[in-house]
């Protein structure tokens, strides 16, 4: 009787476990993108040799390159078609565009989040990639798991490295953290440890242990999910000690933290989501400084005299206004199913495509 009961969910199962995969076409994305690198490569090794205080070599002056990329969830209605673009390495680029246009999708195309039904998005193989969602994840884990997850040679035990993460996280106006990162425990004080109750949603996911932190819900979904941070559980507190500093987080700390993680990570090439929907006018303002800081230090955080040994850092992000997309190196305009290269004396107050 047991097992007539459980027969059809192993027919389910089965049928999931038999379903195609997507590793064919990552393996083609992957033979084609090494291809293309090798022919760029080859093409920059003809170029003179860059200035030395430019601290550039060859292979950096390979772009990165959209070619007939189309996209749409469904072949019969197609979001983005036939977008052609191409973007020196070591550039600011800022994504414009009015509500529903797109500019998520193609940031998370340009991450390899997902992938284009017809044409390619190339990137030198030598270049990390890392895409930033607009909600903010927190670990459930210590703060030095959260900050640290990502570059696995970042170690707790080496001074140059918890120099580093104090460092950044202290750019970012979190240095109160800075006396966790040695131990797992609490962090509480006097302030209100809730957030505006209908400022963010908390969700589980269960394959991950993340928090993922979005825009509405009350702080008893908080309490949910870290119930090994609750005064009031204690038998899951003994479970999990090394959450329970997320309880007394502001909603502004879990946003910095999260940003704090990519910029420790430090990749050639950072995509982020709406980075500035989190902050008021001037926090974000300041932020998109530490941004720009560190783009031209090739990492935030680290030795001016060694800036010429990393390689150029790419940004590209969707702003708020523009006035944020106006201090960006390059400008791309989303709207009507394609993305093009615009300027800032052609932007519109709302992001509206001519």
């Amino acid at each position: 009787m047991t097992v007539n009961s459980r027969l059809d969910s192993m027919i389910d199962l089965t049928k999931l476990l038999n379903c195609p995969t997507e590793v064919p076409q990552l393996k083609d994305i992957n033979r084609k993108r090494r291809q293309l690198s090798k022919d760029y490569r080859a093409h920059a090794l003809k170029q003179p040799t860059p200035r030395p205080e430019t601290g550039l070599l060859r292979a950096d002056l390979i772009p990165i390159v959209l070619e007939d990329v189309s996209f749409g969830h469904t072949a019969e209605k197609m979001l983005l078609s036939k977008i052609n673009l191409k973007v020196d390495q070591g550039k600011i680029v800022a994504l414009v565009g009015q509500h529903g246009q797109g500019k998520g999708t193609f940031l998370k195309l340009l991450g390899h989040r997902i992938y284009p039904n017809a044409g390619s998005i190339f990137v030198p193989t030598h270049l990390r990639i890392l895409y930033v969602s607009q909600q903010p994840v927190l670990l459930n884990g210590d703060l030095w798991k959260n900050l640290a997850f990502g570059d696995g040679t970042l170690c707790r035990d080496n001074p140059d490295h918890m120099n580093k993460v104090r460092k950044i996280i202290g750019i970012l106006g979190l240095g109160d953290f800075s006396k966790l990162l040695d131990t797992n425990v609490s962090f509480r004080d006097n302030r209100s440890p809730a957030l505006s109750a209908n400022s963010r949603t908390v969700s589980k996911s269960d394959d991950y242990s993340l928090l993922v932190v979005e825009d509405n819900a009350s702080d008893e979904d908080l309490d949910d999910f870290l119930g090994c941070c609750t005064a009031e559980d204690e038998s899951r507190a003994e479970a999990a000690p090394d959450c329970k500093w997320m309880k007394s987080l502001t909603y502004t700390e879990i946003v910095k933290i999260s940003l704090a993680r990519a910029l420790i990570m430090n990749t050639e090439m950072l995509i982020l989501n709406r980075p500035f929907h989190h902050f008021d006018k001037a926090s974000g303002a300041k932020f998109l400084g530490t941004l720009k800081e560190h783009h031209r230090n090739r990492g935030l955080g680290l030795e001016e005299a060694t800036r010429n040994d990393r390689r150029p850092r790419s940004i590209f992000f969707s702003p708020e206004n523009t006035t944020e997309a106006q201090q960006a190196d390059v400008i791309w305009q989303i709207g009507r199913g394609t993305v093009y290269e615009t300027t800032s004396f052609r932007l519109r107050e709302d992001f509206e495509p001519e």
